[in-house]
């Protein structure tokens, strides 16, 4: 590849001797063009294929980080919940009794067995349910 001085541009194939053809210097940038409009085209076909695949992929790896983070997250849920669990029974009974009868009495017992002492017993229910 020689430049022309004349010309100011390269002209692929030509020589200092030989002077430049206009016709083939035409040419030449079509092929350019039409090169870079190829190209272009290819990265669009890239960018709409590749965008989705790689939002859904990304997407993906933010859910299970989030499903383990949840499942190792908070450790004293188990335990929370089999608590709650025992204590539904004995505070929906608590919750539904008259004040000062017998039902309310063995409701309470029941909640002071499970918690092991006493407690304030309607806060308890009111955590519960």
């Amino acid at each position: 590849m020689v430049e022309h001085l004349t010309v100011n541009e390269v002209v692929v194939g030509s020589s200092p001797t030989v002077p430049v053809d206009n016709h083939k210097l035409s040419q030449t940038k079509t092929f350019i063009m039409n090169l870079n409009i190829e190209n272009l085209v290819r990265s669009g076909v890239v960018l709409v294929v590749g965008l989705p695949l790689a939002l859904s992929l990304s997407n993906l790896t933010g859910v299970t980080t989030e499903l383990v983070s949840e499942s190792l997250g908070d450790p004293t849920r188990e335990a929370t919940y089999s608590v709650k669990e025992e204590l539904a029974g004995p505070c929906v009974r608590y919750m539904l009794s008259k004040n000062d009868s017998k039902l309310e009495r063995e409701a309470q017992n029941e909640i002071e067995d499970i918690v092991g002492g006493p407690v304030s017993h309607r806060e308890t229910c009111n955590w519960v349910l």
